[in-house]
C-alpha cells in the first residue's frame, strides 16, 4: 500500500479509532501519546449519530451499550440544597428507545475499549511526543522528544483541541481557536452525593456546578463551568494556574461549591480548559492531516465531539484506502465529505449554553420551570412521534 507507514499523535478517542481503520485497510499505523499510559478521567460523552454507526461497523455496539451510564435525571437545587426542578431524561430515553442509537458512556471507558481493540496490532509509544516535523514532499521526518528520529509516509494529528501536531504543521503563531467565553473544570471527588445515575445542578448567573455520579465503577465528578469575558493567559500544562483560575471563577458561590472547589484543589488530575472551537480553512498541509478536536473541536457544549472524532477517523482512513494511499486525493475527499457535518455541529453552541449556564437569574428560573415540563411532555407523547427519530445509518458512513 502506498504511504503505508502512518504516525498518529494522540491515544484518546480519535487516534485509536483511525488506527483501527487504517490497520483494517492495510496501512501500518503507529500511535504516539505524551502521557505515560492510557489517560483516565474526563466526563461523560455521547456515542450517537454517525459516530454510533462507526462503532456498529466495528462490531462494538454491544460493548458500548454495556458501558452505558444509564443516566436518569438532573436534579436542580437552590443554595440550601432544596430541589427546585427535576429533569427525568432517563425516562425520556427509555420512551424513545434511544439506546439503539444513542448511548452515554464515560470517556475513559470508550478510550479503554478502543485501545483494547488496537493494542495487539498497533505500535503504541507512550510517554513521548513529537518535537519536530520535516515534510520533504516524499515522506515526513519526525523527531520525538525522547530524541528518537523516525521517518513516516504520513502524520495524523488526533491530539485534541491543543494539538501539538497542528502547531508544528501550521505554526504556533496561527490561532484557529474561537473562544466562546467560558472555562470548564472537572475533578473526581469523594462524596456520598448524589445517588447513582444522577446529577445535582446548582446555578448562579454565569456559573454552575454539576455533581455527577455516573456508575458504581466511577467516583463522583464535580463539574465546574463559569463565564470569563476575555480568554486568560494560561497554557495547557500549568496545573497550579488552572486551580488558581478555578478558585477565582467560583469564589463566593453558594450551595456546596466551596467544599467541592476545595476538594478539586487537592486532586492530582484536574481537567481544565477554555470552552472553545477550532475552525480551520483546511485540515491538512502536505503529508500532515488533522482529525477530531485537533481539526474542528466543536466544544463540549454541543455534545458532538465524540461522534465527530469517530466519524472523521472512519472517513479519513476510508478515503486513504479508496485513493490507494494517495494522500492529496484522500485528504481533499475527507474534508469535502465531513465539513457539512462539522459546520452544522459547531452551530449548535447557541442552543445548549443557555441551558447549561444561564447568564441571568431569569434564565435560571425559566430553565428550571420550562425544561422539566418539556421533558415530561415529550415523554408522555413519545409513542406518537418517536418514529420521526431517524434510526437509518448515516449516508456519511458508507463502505470503503
Amino acid at each position: 500500500m502506498k504511504n503505508g507507514r502512518i504516525l498518529v499523535s494522540g491515544a484518546g478517542i480519535a487516534g485509536p479509532a483511525v488506527a483501527y481503520w487504517l490497520g483494517k485497510h492495510g496501512f501500518t499505523p503507529t500511535i504516539v501519546e505524551i502521557a505515560p499510559q492510557l489517560r483516565t478521567g474526563g466526563f461523560a460523552i455521547d456515542v450517537r449519530g454517525p459516530g454510533a454507526d462507526v462503532v456498529k461497523k466495528m462490531t462494538l455496539w454491544p460493548q458500548v451499550q454495556a458501558l452505558s451510564t444509564n443516566f436518569k435525571k438532573f436534579v436542580c437545587v437552590d443554595g440550601d440544597g432544596r430541589t427546585v426542578a427535576v429533569l427525568k431524561v432517563g425516562a425520556l430515553r427509555q420512551a424513545l428507545e434511544m439506546d439503539e442509537f444513542w448511548v452515554e458512556v464515560m470517556r475513559t471507558d470508550l478510550s479503554r475499549l478502543l485501545y483494547d481493540q488496537t493494542r495487539q496490532k498497533v505500535e503504541y509509544l507512550f510517554g513521548d511526543s513529537i518535537k519536530a516535523l520535516s515534510d520533504d514532499g516524499d515522506s515526513v521526518d519526525v523527531t520525538f522528544e525522547s530524541g528518537t528520529e523516525r521517518r513516516f509516509d504520513l502524520v495524523i494529528g488526533a491530539d485534541g483541541q491543543r494539538s501539538n501536531v497542528r502547531n508544528l504543521a501550521f505554526g504556533e503563531d496561527v490561532s484557529f481557536e474561537k473562544y466562546l467565553g467560558y472555562y470548564v473544570a472537572v475533578a473526581a471527588v469523594e462524596t456520598s452525593e448524589p445517588s447513582l445515575h444522577t446529577a445535582l445542578v446548582y446555578s448562579e448567573p454565569g456559573r454552575g456546578v454539576y455533581l455527577y455520579r455516573p456508575t458504581d465503577r466511577h467516583e463522583a465528578l464535580a463539574f465546574f463551568l463559569f463565564t470569563q469575558k476575555e480568554k486568560l493567559d494560561c497554557g495547557p500544562h500549568e496545573p497550579a494556574r488552572h486551580k488558581e483560575i478555578l478558585a477565582h471563577g467560583m469564589r463566593g458561590m453558594g450551595w456546596e461549591a466551596p467544599e467541592l472547589v476545595a476538594k478539586a484543589m487537592g486532586v492530582s488530575e484536574l481537567y481544565f480548559d477554555s470552552v472553545s472551537q477550532i475552525r480551520m480553512p483546511s485540515w491538512s498541509k502536505g503529508r500532515v492531516a488533522l482529525l477530531g478536536d485537533a481539526a474542528f473541536a466543536p466544544s463540549f457544549l454541543t455534545g458532538q465531539g465524540t461522534q465527530l472524532a469517530l466519524t472523521s477517523a472512519y472517513i479519513l482512513a476510508g478515503e486513504l484506502k479508496r485513493a490507494q494511499g494517495d494522500h492529496a486525493r484522500a485528504f481533499a475527499a475527507y474534508e469535502a465529505a465531513l465539513k457539512p457535518l462539522v459546520e452544522a455541529a459547531q452551530k449548535q453552541i447557541g442552543g445548549t449554553a443557555p441551558l447549561m449556564i444561564p447568564k441571568t437569574r431569569l434564565g435560571i428560573w425559566l430553565r428550571n420551570r420550562i425544561a422539566p415540563l418539556a421533558v415530561s411532555l415529550l415523554t408522555a407523547t413519545a409513542s406518537s412521534w418517536k418514529g420521526l427519530l431517524s434510526r437509518k445509518p448515516s449516508s456519511l458512513i458508507g463502505d470503503y
